[in-house]
C-alpha cells in the first residue's frame, strides 16, 4: 500500500530501544489530497487514518472514493479492514453513500466445432 498526501505524520509505539523501525510504527495519519493505492483498489480522500496494528484504515472527508477496478464507492467516511477485506461506508447530513457495481464478465465459450 502507498500513501500519497500533502501531509503526513507517523505514530511510533513506545519503544525506548527501537527507533524508526516499521515494527513500531502505530499509526499513519496523512491528510491533503490524500491518495491511498495498493493492488486491489485506489482510494482518494481529504485525511486517512491507517492503524497498522488492526490494519483498519478511515478515510475521512466529504468526497472520499474507493475504486476497484470499475466499481467506486463514495461517501464522508468509508472505513476499509484490510485483515478481512470488509469495508464500511457512512454518509453526512449533506451527501448520500453511493456504491456503482458492475458484474465480472464471464469469459466466452471458445468451443468451436470445425
Amino acid at each position: 500500500m502507498v500513501i500519497t498526501s500533502e501531509r503526513l505524520r507517523i505514530y511510533y509505539k513506545d519503544d525506548p530501544d527501537q527507533t524508526g523501525s516499521q515494527e513500531l510504527i502505530k499509526r499513519v495519519v496523512a491528510s491533503g489530497n490524500v491518495v491511498v493505492t495498493s493492488e486491489k483498489y485506489k482510494a482518494e480522500t481529504d485525511r486517512v487514518e491507517y492503524d497498522l496494528d488492526t490494519r483498519v484504515l478511515v478515510l475521512i472527508g466529504e468526497n472520499s472514493t474507493v475504486t476497484s477496478g470499475k466499481n467506486i464507492l463514495s461517501g464522508s467516511k468509508i472505513t476499509v479492514n484490510r485483515e478481512n477485506g470488509q469495508i464500511k461506508v457512512e454518509s453526512s447530513p449533506q451527501k448520500r453513500v453511493k456504491a456503482v457495481f458492475y458484474p465480472k464478465e464471464k469469459a466466452s465459450n471458445q468451443n468451436t466445432k470445425e
